[in-house]
């Protein structure tokens, strides 16, 4: 229906028009649409390296995932997404959350390195750091093993693992950060076996992200001076 023959309707009789698809955009409009918005956004895929192709197909198949992945029922997506039955929702249910423990591994270490959300300075010794081998300033997980040191004497009431997202943070270079990084991909996963929430689940991602730049940026040094 055109612009001039919408303001042409009586107020009155617009739920006679709401009862029917007169007020629907067309397949062309819509198409058209998506034309002008992909060539405003030129978002480029990091598989392809070119513009991403969007069409209709695209946002249907990304809004039924992630409606599966976050636990959505099959009769509640073949609703949203106008199925007349559940038959073809499966491709939908079946790409869920388990699959993202699974990519959060292979992923992890890469994004790390993009992610920057570690802004500290990792140390070889403790003595290195700003408050030298004062004790007060040693972090541990939680009493167990020296993760690393603080370099400042402001009071701080934060656990162990938002340390690595603060610049004040000196991590040991033989700290065990690969355990800690173990724990927090087991407790993701447990995050997400108990609750079905993604957004829950990635509630430490952040964290996930710093320790694995420290992890891989510990291994670099570690190498490098094994080539020295």
């Amino acid at each position: 229906m055109s612009h001039q023959t919408l303001l042409e309707i009586n107020k009155g009789n617009v739920g006679l028009y709401l009862e029917k698809d007169l007020l629907h955009s067309t397949i062309q409009e819509m198409k058209k649409l998506m034309v002008e918005f992909n060539n405003v956004q030129h978002a480029i895929s990091e598989r392809t390296g070119k513009v991403i192709y969007v069409n209709a197909r695209r946002f249907r198949y990304t809004c039924g995932t992630n409606l599966g992945r976050k636990g959505v029922g099959a009769t509640v997506i073949a609703e949203l997404l106008d199925h007349s039955d559940i038959q073809n929702v499966k491709v939908y249910t079946e790409n869920t959350a388990d699959t993202v423990q699974y990519i959060d591994r292979v992923m992890g270490a890469e994004m790390g390195k993009l992610a920057h959300a570690f802004s500290g300075r990792i140390i070889s010794s403790l003595n290195e750091g700003e408050r030298g081998n004062d004790p007060t300033s040693f972090i541990t997980n939680n009493g167990s093993d020296t993760v690393g040191a603080c370099s400042t004497n402001k009071f701080c009431i934060s656990s162990y693992e938002n340390c690595y997202l603060c610049r004040k943070f000196r991590p040991l270079l033989d700290g065990p950060h690969q355990q800690i990084l173990d724990k927090l991909y087991r407790e993701k996963e447990e995050r997400l076996r108990v609750s079905k929430s993604i957004d829950y689940a990635n509630s430490k991602d952040r964290i996930i992200l710093a320790v694995e730049y420290v992890v891989k940026a510990c291994s670099q040094m570690k190498k490098s001076r094994e080539i020295h």
